[in-house]
């Protein structure tokens, strides 16, 4: 993170699974490591909800983080992707699903709008 100047970041996740397996600890760790702070938020499911993740845009804005950094599969990595948009954005995260809004990268991205935040995650 450092090598990016990422001082705070979110750490997303689903299940609790990842506090039992250890992973938790191990990200963590790497996070204070390298002198980055964190905030976590748990709690991604499948078909992930719209309202979770406009809390954990709240929480990064509020807490003014740097990042997201997602630990899990395919369905955090999706959320993560949606807060990092939405974090810098000031109307609703919704607007870009709805092609009202577009990230720099889909701007950018003449092959549709897959892409997202590939700024090795940054905001």
């Amino acid at each position: 993170m450092n090598e990016f100047g990422l001082s705070s970041v979110l750490i997303l996740y689903g299940s609790d699974r990842i506090k039992r397996d250890g992973l938790f600890d191990r990200v963590s760790t790497s996070q204070q490591g390298q002198c980055v702070s964190y905030e976590e938020l748990g709690g991604v499911v499948s078909n992930p909800k719209l309202s979770h993740v406009k809390e954990a845009i709240c929480i990064v804005k509020e807490k003014k983080l740097q990042a997201v950094v997602a630990v899990g599969g395919g369905l955090v990595l999706d959320s993560a992707k949606a807060i990092a948009a939405g974090a810098k954005y000031d109307g609703d995260v919704w607007d870009f699903f709805i092609n009202k809004a577009v990230t720099p990268t889909q701007s950018r991205n003449p092959w549709g709008r897959r892409i997202w935040a590939q700024d090795n995650g940054r905001l």
